[in-house]
């Protein structure tokens, strides 16, 4: 099981506060009867703000090259910050549920999400 440490300096770090903000603009922006997916996504930016306070250690394990392995410095990735803005905009925005292409953007940005967590290792 992973030990989780207390970030002492996490409100110094830009990256919990987009998520804040991320998080409070979401929940301005939402409507009254509250859906399972904005419930999902409210639930999940949450649990990324306790990562930012209690982060995970970094693995100094080496892993061989060209294998794939969870990335447990996801929460340093901006990528995510900007897929989780992405989502957020789809999942309120003006388009259609019934249309194809809002299907393409979401699987598209809920794939780009799930690259973060996943790396590949590369030749050191």
């Amino acid at each position: 099981m992973r030990r989780f440490c207390y970030h002492r300096e996490f409100w110094m770090d830009f990256h919990f506060w987009i998520l804040v903000l991320l998080l409070a603009a979401v929940a301005l922006t939402m409507r009254t009867p509250i859906s399972v997916v904005s419930l999902a996504y409210l639930a999940f930016v949450g649990i990324l703000i306790l990562l930012q306070v209690f982060q995970p250690p970094v693995s100094t394990r080496q892993y061989p090259e060209g294998s794939y392995h969870f990335n447990w410095t996801f929460y340093r990735d901006t990528r995510l910050y900007i897929d989780l803005f992405v989502l957020a905009g789809l999942l309120a925005g003006p388009m259609a549920s019934s249309d194809m292409v809002y299907w393409v953007l979401l699987g598209a940005v809920v794939g780009s999400i799930g690259f973060v967590f996943v790396v590949k290792e590369k030749a050191t």
